[in-house]
C-alpha cells in the first residue's frame, strides 16, 4: 500500500477539517471542508522551494491561472481544479490557451528569483539528448525485430531522424545553445511540459495551467513550439490554425525575430515521432504500443503533407 498523507497533519496545516483522502491517478485526492487538494510526494525539494518563490512572484504580477500550492512535510498540495483536461483535437481552445500561455510568459520574464543550483538542462540539451536517444535505437534496430513497430521504424525511422538532425544543426548554427543560456541567465520562465493534460478547463470555461515540476528558466519559444507541434499533429499541420495560434500569442506577447526564426526551424524537428517511438521502445510508463502505433502510422501517412505545410509555415514566419 502506498504511503498516504496524514489527515490530522493536513487538517492542521490547511486550517480546515479533512474528511477523506483517496487514491487519484497515482496520487492522493484530499477532501476538505473548504475544498479539494491533490497531494503528490515531493521528489525534488530544491525545485519545490524554488517554485514556491516563483509562484508568489507570478501572483504579484497578476498571473493567477494556475492552482495554489503548499508544501506540507514531504507532500506538495495543489488546489484541485474541478474540470476537464483540454484536448488538442479541439480547435476552440486554441485562442484562450495561447493567450494564457503568453500571459504566463510575460509574468515569468526577468524574475528576481535565482535559478536552482542544479545543472541546467535547457531546450538545446533536451533536443540533443532526444536526437541521440533516437539514433541509439536506430543503431540497435535488430533488437526490436519482433516488435510491432519494427517495420515502421526500419522504414521511416531514418527519414525522420534525418529531418531532426538537419533541424538541430540549423538551430545550432543560429545560436540555440547561446540563446538558451541567455534565457536562463535572464530568468525567463518556461513550463516545458505542455502536454494537453496539463491544461484544465473548469465549469466556468476558465483555463488553468497545472503541473510545474519541470518548469525552469529556459527558452519560452520552446513552450510555444510544444503547443503548436502537438496541436498541429492533431490537425494535419493546418497552416491557418498555426497562423491563428501564433497571431493570438503575439497579440499578448510579440515574438522576437530570433524566436520566429527558431520556431521556423523547430517546426521541422519531428519531435512527436521521436518522443513517441522512444517511449514505446523503452517501455516508459504511459507509452502503450497498441495505442501509440496508430499515432505513429498517422504521422507516417501524413509525412508528405507535413513536409509541404511545414514549408508553408516557414515561409509565412519569414515573411510576416
Amino acid at each position: 500500500m502506498r504511503e498516504q498523507p496524514d489527515i490530522n497533519r493536513l487538517s492542521h496545516e490547511l486550517h480546515t477539517p479533512i474528511y477523506d483522502v483517496k487514491s487519484y491517478k497515482n496520487y492522493w485526492l484530499v477532501m476538505g471542508k473548504t475544498g479539494k487538494w491533490l497531494a503528490k510526494p515531493i521528489r525534488d525539494v530544491e525545485h519545490n522551494v524554488w517554485w514556491e518563490d516563483i509562484e508568489q512572484k507570478l501572483r504579484e504580477r497578476n498571473f493567477h491561472a494556475f492552482p495554489e500550492s503548499k508544501r506540507i512535510d514531504n507532500w506538495l498540495l495543489s488546489y484541485f481544479i474541478d474540470g476537464e483536461m483540454v484536448s488538442y483535437k479541439d480547435k476552440k481552445v486554441c485562442i484562450p490557451l495561447m493567450r494564457t500561455l503568453a500571459t504566463f510568459h510575460i509574468a515569468g520574464q526577468k524574475l528576481d528569483t535565482p535559478p536552482t543550483f542544479q545543472a541546467a538542462y535547457l531546450l538545446s540539451d533536451r533536443l540533443y539528448e532526444r536526437l541521440n536517444q533516437f539514433y541509439h535505437h536506430l543503431s540497435k534496430l535488430h533488437r526490436y525485430r519482433h516488435d510491432k513497430t519494427f517495420y515502421l521504424l526500419s522504414r521511416y525511422g531514418p527519414v525522420f531522424y534525418q529531418h531532426a538532425y538537419d533541424a538541430y544543426q540549423r538551430l545550432y548554427k543560429i545560436g540555440l545553445p547561446y540563446f538558451a543560456q541567455s534565457a536562463r541567465k535572464n530568468h525567463m520562465l518556461s513550463h516545458r511540459d505542455l502536454a494537453s493534460h496539463n491544461w484544465i478547463m473548469d465549469g466556468q470555461k476558465e483555463l488553468w495551467l497545472i503541473d510545474f515540476e519541470t518548469a525552469a528558466y529556459d527558452l519560452q519559444i520552446g513552450d510555444v513550439w510544444q503547443v503548436c507541434s502537438r496541436m498541429l499533429n492533431e490537425h494535419q499541420w493546418d497552416v491557418d490554425l498555426f497562423q491563428t495560434l501564433i497571431q493570438t500569442y503575439e497579440s499578448v506577447n510579440p515574438l522576437t525575430q530570433w524566436e520566429r526564426q527558431a520556431l521556423s526551424v523547430l517546426c521541422g524537428f519531428p519531435n512527436e515521432f521521436l518522443r513517441e517511438t522512444i517511449g514505446i521502445l523503452e517501455k516508459k510508463s504511459g507509452y502503450k504500443e497498441d495505442l501509440i502505433l496508430p499515432y505513429l502510422e498517422k504521422m507516417v501517412y501524413d509525412y508528405p503533407l507535413w513536409i509541404d505545410r511545414v514549408n508553408k509555415i516557414q515561409i509565412w514566419l519569414s515573411e510576416d
